[in-house]
């Protein structure tokens, strides 16, 4: 598939969660290079190859328990006890496949967009911080434990990728440990209950800044439209100060030579 191919069906996943979540009273906001899109591109960053969503904690169970579609499917740990992550995708398992170095799930599953939870947390930043490296060393952990499950032919046996990937299955156990260490994720998540500090961060997957995933809660209060693409999504009322203090100056392009597709690095998507 191409890049405008991946673009175009996370489009019509993110149309048809919007909905459901519009219908349903569920709130959330796109997130990360997704905002970045909404915001400063009226749609998909030129070279962006994925969709991601943010969901208070809240609302996230109840999406996760509730989202029907007839083109879609969410999986998540709740909803498939082989679900290698502590967040939920959204991914079209009719029209597109998925080839990944890292395995996420046991299905087979095409395009998908990330909708991740968002918890409440310290406003003590010093405990904040020691949460969020503590976590931060067991999510990679759990990136090399699920590269372990990788199955032994995905390298058509050539030598030296098959020699790394029995010594990381050696390693990790052949990531035995690996669901134990997801569930903790999100338990850890779940120590506050939402709304119960003036704070609030992504804790399943992460790959941010300790800092920059600290975030007001009343940023979160309410959510408005803006345009992406052909469609309208939510974003966060507070999009301006978490883009921000994420991202620095987010209006500024990135030099040419970081103007690069990420998921593709791991990830080849096709037509079935």
């Amino acid at each position: 598939m191409t890049l405008q191919d991946q673009q175009s069906i996370g489009l019509e996943i993110l149309k048809d969660v919007h909905g459901f979540c519009d219908s349903h009273g569920i709130k959330y906001s796109v997130a990360y290079g997704s905002l970045i899109g909404a915001i400063r591109h009226n749609g998909f960053i030129p070279w962006d190859d994925d969709v991601d969503i943010i969901m208070p904690r809240p609302d996230y169970d109840r999406f996760c328990r509730d989202y029907r579609s007839d083109a879609y499917t969410v999986i998540s740990r709740s909803s498939d006890s082989a679900c290698m992550i502590a967040y939920a995708r959204v991914a079209d398992c009719k029209t597109t496949i998925c080839s990944s170095k890292v395995p996420w799930c046991s299905q087979a599953v095409g395009v998908w967009i990330d909708v991740f939870p968002v918890d409440s947390v310290s406003d003590d930043l010093s405990i904040y911080r020691k949460q969020f490296k503590t976590l931060s060393r067991l999510w990679k952990r759990t990136i090399w434990e699920r590269q372990a499950k990788t199955s032994i032919d995905m390298y058509n046996w050539k030598l030296l990728p098959t020699i790394k990937l029995l010594m990381k299955k050696l390693l990790f156990l052949n990531g035995a440990r690996l669901f134990r260490h997801v569930d903790y994720l999100i338990e850890e998540g779940q120590r506050l209950q939402w709304g119960e500090t003036a704070h609030f961060a992504q804790l399943a997957c992460l790959d941010g800044k300790v800092d920059g995933e600290y975030l007001p809660f009343n940023s979160f209060a309410s959510c408005i439209d803006v345009r992406f693409e052909d469609a309208v999504v939510k974003v966060l009322s507070g999009y301006e100060e978490v883009l921000s203090k994420m991202y620095g100056d987010y209006r500024k392009l990135p030099p040419p030579q970081m103007r690069i597709p990420h998921n593709n690095v791991l990830n080849k998507w096709y037509w079935k």
